[in-house]
Formats: C-alpha cells, sequence, structure tokens
C-alpha cells in the first residue's frame, strides 16, 4: 500500500439529503448539478503517466425499486456499455443508520481509452432516493488511491430528508434472481450474483501455442537446453536442420523466422526470461483437472505469461462431455495447449483474475471452519456429499463448482476455495490432519492475489474484513 495514512485534506460536499467528501485539492467540474456532481484529482498530484485522472462522480434520483432491483439494473448497464469489464466484487453497504442490505459497494475493472480503470461505486435506496458515488483510478495508481476510496465510503451520511414524494424511474420487468442463503440471512432480497461470470470471460490477446512449442521458445530465449540431434546452438538460434511443427506455430506467432532466429517480438516478450525481476506460478484444480499459469516479471516492468486453458471458461463451459485430442483456443485444462501474453506487470492481477474466473459472492457468515483432510481433498477430485456436522452456508457450498487454487511468488503463497455462489474462502492447515476455512470478500481475495503474485516490494492496495 502506498502512501499509508496521508493527510488528503477532505473538503465536504453534499448532494440532496447526502454528504460525502472527496479529497483536497480535488476540483468540480462544469458538469456539476444540482442532482450531479463530478470532481477530479488535480493533474500535477493524480495524473498517472497513462494520463487518466482519478475522479469522483456522485448522483442522486428518484427511485421506486429495491435495492435488489436497482444493483441488477446496475450491473446490467455497467455490463453494457462498460468495455471489457470485470466485476471483482458486490457486497451490502449503507450510510450509517441505514441497513447495510440497502445499498451495495460495487468493485470492477473496465477499460476506458485502452486505460484499464478500476472503480468503485456505492450506492443505496433510501425513501424513494438511489444515492451513488462512484471513484476511478487506473489500475496502476490503485495502491495509491485504494486507502482513499474506501475511507469516501466510510465518509458518507445523511443530513436531511431524502424522500421524493412523486418518484419516478424505470423498473426492471420484475425481481431479479435471488440469492437463497444471503436473503435469509440480511432480511432482505439479496440479488443472485451467479450469472455476472457469464458476461466477464477470460481475454488473451497471444498467440495459443503447443507445448511443445512454447517450450522451444523458452529455448530459443534461454538457449540452455539441449534436444535429441540438436547441437548447443548460440542465444537465439537453432540449427537449420531442426524445422518442425513447433517452429512453424512460432514463426506463424511472429515469434521466429524459419531458420529458427527470434525476431523482434520474440526477442521482446522473451526478455523476462533473460533479465528476471521474479516469477510466480498460479495453480487451480477443478473438475479433477489442473490448469497453470506461470508469469516471469522482467527488470523493464512487463510480464510474461505463459498458461494452460482458462480456469474461467472452463466454468463457463459446463461439465458437457469432451472430445480427447481436440484442441480449440482456450480450452480447458490438460489439452496440451499454452497460451502466451505478455504484458506491463501492473496488470498481472487482473489477467490472473480472469484466468481465475474470479468473481462477486455474498460473504457468508460461518467464520472459520474446520474440515477433515481427506474429506476435502475428496472433493477437490469429485462432487462428494458434505460431511456431517458443516454450518449450513458450508454444507450449501459443498454443492458448489468448485475451483481451489494456489499463488505462490515473491510475495509468499496462499490457497482459496471459490465455491461459486458460496463465495471466497482461505484455505490453511491447522497443523492437526485438518483444513480450515475462512470466508473472505472477493476484494480481498484480489488484493491477496496480487501481493503474492507482483514482484517483490510491489505494494498492492489495502485489504479489509468488513
Amino acid at each position: 500500500m502506498a502512501e499509508p495514512g496521508r493527510d488528503l485534506g477532505w473538503q465536504d460536499l453534499r448532494l440532496g439529503g447526502i454528504a460525502y467528501a472527496v479529497p483536497g485539492g480535488w476540483t468540480a467540474t462544469d458538469t456539476t448539478t444540482g442532482q450531479l456532481a463530478v470532481h477530479v484529482a488535480p493533474e500535477d498530484a493524480g495524473q498517472d503517466t497513462d494520463g487518466h485522472r482519478p475522479s469522483c462522480v456522485a448522483t442522486v434520483e428518484p427511485c421506486t425499486v429495491s435495492a435488489a432491483e436497482y444493483s441488477t439494473q446496475t450491473l446490467s448497464d455497467l455490463i453494457a456499455h462498460l468495455p471489457l469489464l470485470h466485476v471483482l466484487d458486490v457486497a451490502p453497504w449503507a450510510p450509517p443508520g441505514i441497513d447495510p442490505a440497502h445499498g451495495r459497494r460495487v468493485e470492477s475493472l473496465h477499460s476506458a481509452g485502452g486505460v484499464p480503470v478500476h472503480a468503485v461505486q456505492y450506492y443505496v435506496v433510501q425513501d424513494g432516493t438511489a444515492f451513488s458515488l462512484t471513484l476511478t483510478c487506473s489500475e496502476r495508481q490503485l495502491p495509491l488511491w485504494d486507502e482513499a476510496f474506501w475511507a469516501c465510503g466510510d465518509r458518507v451520511h445523511l443530513t436531511g430528508p431524502t424522500h421524493h414524494a412523486h418518484p419516478e424511474g424505470t423498473r426492471p420487468p420484475g425481481m431479479p434472481r435471488l440469492a437463497e442463503y444471503a436473503t435469509v440471512r440480511w432480511g432482505s432480497p439479496m440479488e443472485a450474483l451467479a450469472g455476472i461470470a457469464s458476461e466477464q470471460p477470460f481475454r488473451s490477446a497471444g498467440p495459443v501455442l503447443q507445448d511443445a512449442a512454447a517450450a522451444l521458445l523458452l529455448d530459443l530465449a534461454t538457449a540452455s537446453g539441449r534436444a535429441p540431434r540438436r547441437p548447443a546452438g548460440r542465444r537465439g538460434r537453432i540449427a537449420p536442420d531442426l524445422a518442425s511443427a513447433s517452429l512453424d506455430e512460432l514463426v506463424e506467432a511472429g515469434l521466429a523466422d524459419v531458420e529458427g532466429v527470434l525476431t523482434a517480438q520474440g526477442r521482446t516478450v522473451t526478455a523476462p526470461l533473460r533479465q528476471p525481476a521474479g516469477r510466480a506460478t498460479l495453480t487451480a484444480h477443478h473438475r479433477g483437472r489442473e490448469s497453470r499459469l506461470a508469469l516471469f516479471h522482467g527488470a523493464e516492468g512487463q510480464t510474461l505469461l505463459l498458461g494452460q486453458g482458462s480456469v474461467g471458461e472452463d466454468l463457463l463451459r459446463g461439465p458437457g462431455p469432451r472430445v480427447p485430442g481436440v484442441h480449440v483456443a482456450g480450452d480447458a485444462p490438460g489439452t496440451g495447449a499454452t497460451r502466451l501474453d505478455f504484458l506491463p506487470v501492473w496488470l498481472t492481477a487482473s489477467v490472473a483474475a480472469a484466468w481465475l474466473g474470479l468473481g462477486p459472492a455474498w460473504v457468508t457468515d460461518t467464520g472459520t471452519a474446520t474440515v477433515a483432510f481427506e474429506d476435502f481433498d475428496s472433493r477437490i477430485r469429485d462432487v462428494t456429499p458434505p460431511p456431517a456436522g458443516l454450518p449450513t452456508a458450508l454444507a450449501l457450498a459443498w454443492t458448489e463448482p468448485w475451483v481451489v487454487w494456489q499463488a505462490e511468488g515473491d510475495g509468499g503463497s496462499v490457497t482459496y476455495l471459490d465455491a461459486g455462489e458460496s463465495g471466497h474462502h482461505l484455505v490453511e492447515s491447522d497443523g492437526a490432519g485438518n483444513v480450515l476455512l475462512t470466508p473472505v470478500p472477493a476484494r480481498n481475495v484480489y488484493r491477496h492475489l496480487a501481493a503474492v503474485l507482483g514482484p517483490a516490494g510491489a505494494g498492492y492496495g489495502v485489504a479489509r474484513a468488513d
């Protein structure tokens, strides 16, 4: 986390009957009205090198629907209008004195002008009024503004009546599908979040190589290996008599020429292998299969990703039959193909989250639960009945599609269980043959993932338990 506890010199504002605050020095734009207020960070202090300025947009409007309906409509609008949207987290939230089930805190990523933007949105429905506060910064800026954006939510409170005598507004066709356990827990309708995953598939801009071609690329980049009948060549070149289907793949991808020499593009994307600043791995288990994503961080701030099929795509594909030996781009784990991506190091977390299919889920209230290792291990490999004595929420989680993943890197190692609509759980050992499962908000899972996978000393945001 960058600059923890820095003095932001808050400036207090008001819109309708709602008070809120933005960091000192942020200025209002000429679009500000009685129902809309837009503030942006100063150019000299808040603007990133990519040109994006952190911003805050507050709105107040009449509302005739419940928080669950409003949230569903808001998320649908975001999905429809924001390019490359990835919703990370949805959680109950409201200003002091209002039931948290009447509002939401939504965290997401999207693209604006080619810049990856991190957004945190607070909204609450109260007395015929909907108030929304949306804060954005580039993904690169998140370590700087993460704590401040949380503090913005803490500073929202009622200062007067918000009731609209004759509210008008668009009402969705009907109540959305509800998450049963969350609705019971909060005593108010809580929308199901599982459908969001299908709207944010993993996207890869790089080529898909057969494993043999990927191995050849690594060999060309490091000149450290010997294949059968392959003489030790100089860096970036192999003997011309080794032309093969693997080399043809690299040529087609623009990574090598027909002589087996890395092209300029090939040398660029493999630079992290020659000038390493760190590496990390992400291993996921789903439906009895394993998939891996390897990350190589370069000294110039770039990361090379080599990954098998996205777990998120496998989840969307469903449990239907597969055709042995047949591979398509983006296929499921274990199909003998490797995806290659080259990106700035600060995009590592967002790409890894998409690869995992990380998405929002209501956090359960079970606290830390203890499960025998044998039961947990059996459930990873196949669907099994829940062990006796589990808390209700965890027994429900036992029936959901499971992804158990482990991240290892300069920031340590961590294991999580993603149990679909039943949420994310930190997986630990009690040292006595049992597994400890602790519910964790998706926003904190994302930050934990970033901290582990990033290069040493990168720093990443702030994790909040509440």
